[in-house]
């Protein structure tokens, strides 16, 4: 009888022990080489399609501000799901939503270049980049700005065909329904 409690106890104790390791991992307390979990490794492949130069920054988060770095992982874990969705379901969408995301993470990597900067030699140099990337990022913009415009023109198309065989079947569709409201309408098993 002492065993069996014994045994029942020592394993609420494993498991207590299980538990406060597992908390401390996902608080970022427990010691960590690199990427740990799949969100890890998601966020981690985002950066380095749109931005490999942020690497060491998340990384270095990950001690300085544990609640941040889970923010931002999490973040970075669903853009990157986005981004992979993308790329199933319309593959030039997702090249041109990369090079938008690229193109915006550069943007801002060189605006902070600039900020640091200290010669004015260096200063108009990556203003000279940023305004020639601006440029292209504006590009860019405008050619997704126009994929959403077609894709919603296609949906206007539908629903207007849509709403033309709507008023077309009008007797047929209000038949129906009064019969179903009515509790008279047979509706065949297939």
């Amino acid at each position: 009888m002492k065993t069996r409690f014994a045994i029942r106890r020592m394993g609420r104790v494993c498991l207590l022990v299980h538990m406060i390791i597992a908390g401390m991992a996902a608080a970022g307390d427990a010691p960590s080489a690199g990427p740990s979990t799949a969100v890890d490794h998601e966020a981690a492949e985002f950066l380095r399609l749109v931005a490999p130069y942020r690497l060491e920054e998340l990384e270095a988060l990950r001690t300085a501000d544990p609640d941040q770095y889970r923010q931002r992982v999490a973040n970075l874990a669903d853009r990157k799901r986005q981004l992979d969705d993308l790329r199933r379901a319309d593959p030039a969408r997702y090249k041109l939503r990369l090079d938008e995301l690229t193109m915006e993470q550069q943007s801002q990597h060189l605006g902070e270049l600039y900020r640091k900067a200290k010669s004015p030699e260096e200063k108009e140099r990556l203003k000279s980049e940023l305004a020639s990337l601006l440029d292209k990022h504006f590009d860019v913009r405008g050619q997704t700005k126009a994929a959403e415009v077609r894709d919603l023109e296609m949906e206007i198309d539908r629903l207007k065909k849509a709403l033309a065989e709507r008023q077309k079947n009008k007797a047929e569709i209000l038949k129906a329904r009064l019969e179903e409201l009515l509790g008279e309408k047979t509706t065949p098993a297939w």
